[in-house]
């Protein structure tokens, strides 16, 4: 018994100092790598199972680097561990050798092709260069992140007239000012090795670049054609039951720098479909280069009837014939050229006046349109006559009240009426000094006064001569202040009122 209870002191010694260290503790402070979206409780935990242990993990901000308080809670009794968020991965880092011409400002983001981390990065390089001269430079390119982790990556810098690399793709044309950075220096290089280039088929081809005395080599790479055709589309309306004459319908342009283009329709076309669809056609070269794009056929119903062309307006002198079909055509967008016909029944060529003629067309499949041609007959002397008797009718016999019609009725323009200033003046009611002129002198013949038109030397201004009361005097029928201001008017009194002008004195009589 005595020895049994030596050995169990002896155990519960051990487990006491067992206890007292943190081999017993359940619980521990915990470490991720930033970028990790979450941690799992059983992190924090030393031993045994994670069933009434509680972690609250709301204070941790996954995005930061840090330390986060975590609290635990087992059996009612409360921890406090922590929960370190730490970078120690280097940035990823791409880069690539560079040539620049003399005088390049060096930039570090010109070497780096790519660099990816989960935190800022900064980019740095060390090496000792001097831009103003010819020569290839190492340079070493240095990313950093804020935890201090960083990568560096050995590149070479060449300072050059030329690039020392290029790619041509088949098609495309090489020039000298390609090959070099400023264009003053494109004869280092000569035009006969750039021909040969242009000329040859796919490969590797060197180019010779001499400047002070200095010869370089440029590599450049004819590569295979990669480049897809050229393919323009155009949308296309047709009516309903027609159909696309094929691909070729949509396309605008389809070119290829190397080969010939086949054109493929890759859309089955609903033509039952009234309204738009996407119609896709594909364009291939020669060398299996592809460009597939895509334009918008759209199906209507046909509810127009066919277009009138050539009904301007026709104007003719009494009694002329017409030939109504000259340079009239119907024309239908869904059937083309359609028959028409048309209705002049009611113009009388015989009778000044404005009149229509109706024109009919009906397409394949019912729709009709009508329009109206405007046929103008021209007055003559006779319909001039008639206006002015008709007038006349209707003024008094005094030769100042017609004066006053006319000067009044008869808006002042600089239009002079033409071969027939009276038609001009009493039918259309405008006019210049010449059309009130002549206006006046019908209509006072037709009231049997003996009149003349006269006018000034220069054919400035033209007014009327009336014999009255056994005397000639001058009467002006044109508005305006000068013209108006005597009534009846002796040639003192006329000449007055011209402002310096003045008439053959020997052509007309005087009026004393």
């Amino acid at each position: 018994m005595k020895k049994f209870l030596i050995i169990l002191g002896f155990i519960l010694g051990i487990l006491g100092i067992l206890i007292g260290t943190n081999f017993l503790t359940k619980f521990k402070n915990a470490q991720i790598e930033f970028g990790t979206e979450k941690i799992d409780k059983k992190e924090f935990i030393n031993y045994g199972m994670d069933k009434y242990v509680e972690v609250d993990l709301s204070k941790i901000n996954y995005q930061k680097i840090g330390r986060y308080p975590v609290a635990i809670k087992y059996f009612g009794i409360k921890y406090e561990k922590s929960l370190d968020i730490v970078d120690t991965t280097a940035p990823e880092l791409e880069t690539e050798d560079i040539y620049k011409k003399v005088n390049y400002e060096i930039d570090v983001k010109d070497f780096v092709v790519q660099v990816t981390d989960l935190d800022e990065v900064s980019l740095s390089y060390e090496g000792n260069i001097d831009t103003s001269l010819y020569g290839r430079y190492p340079i070493k390119i240095i990313a950093q992140d804020k935890s201090g982790n960083k990568v560096i990556k050995e590149n070479t810098l060449l300072i050059s007239w030329t690039k020392l690399d290029y790619e041509i793709e088949m098609g495309n044309t090489l020039k000298r000012e390609d090959l070099v950075f400023d264009k003053k220096d494109i004869n280092t290089i000569s035009q006969e090795e750039i021909d040969v280039i242009n000329n040859g088929k796919e490969g590797s081809y060197t180019v010779k670049s001499v400047k002070d005395n200095v010869e370089l080599t440029i590599n450049v790479l004819k590569t295979e054609d990669k480049t897809p055709p050229t393919l323009v589309l155009k949308n296309v309306t047709i009516y309903d039951g027609k159909k696309v004459s094929g691909v070729n319908a949509f396309v605008t342009k389809a070119t290829d720098k190397c080969s010939k283009v086949s054109l493929k329709l890759l859309t089955n076309i609903n033509y039952s479909k009234i309204g738009e669809q996407k119609v896709e056609i594909e364009a291939s070269d020669e060398n299996g280069n592809k460009v597939v794009k895509s334009a918008t056929l759209k199906i209507i119903k046909d509810t127009k009837g066919p277009v009138f062309k050539g009904l301007s307006k026709i104007t003719i002198n009494k009694n002329a014939k017409i030939d109504y079909r000259k340079g009239v055509s119907a024309y239908d967008d869904n059937y083309g050229n359609s028959e028409f016909s048309y209705d002049a029944s009611k113009v009388d060529v015989s009778k000044y006046g404005t009149y229509y003629a109706t024109y009919t067309s009906k397409d394949k499949i019912g729709n009709k349109t009508t329009a109206k041609r405007v046929i103008m007959v021209n007055h003559d002397k006779s319909d001039t006559n008639a206006l002015v008797l008709s007038v006349a009718s209707g003024l008094s016999g005094n030769a100042e009240s017609i004066r006053d019609y006319v000067r009044t009725k008869i808006k002042y323009s600089t239009n002079s009426g033409g071969s027939d200033p009276v038609w001009q003046g009493l039918h259309n009611k405008v006019g210049n000094c010449i059309v009130h002129a002549y206006t006046f002198d019908a209509l006072l013949k037709a009231k049997g006064f003996n009149t003349k038109i006269i006018y000034t030397k220069d054919k400035t201004h033209y007014w009327n001569l009336v014999y009255l009361n056994g005397s000639w005097r001058h009467m002006d029928s044109t508005p305006g202040s000068r013209h108006t201001k005597y009534s009846i008017m002796t040639d003192d009194m006329r000449y007055e009122t011209l402002q310096g002008r003045d008439w053959d004195r020997s052509k007309w009589p005087k009026a004393e």
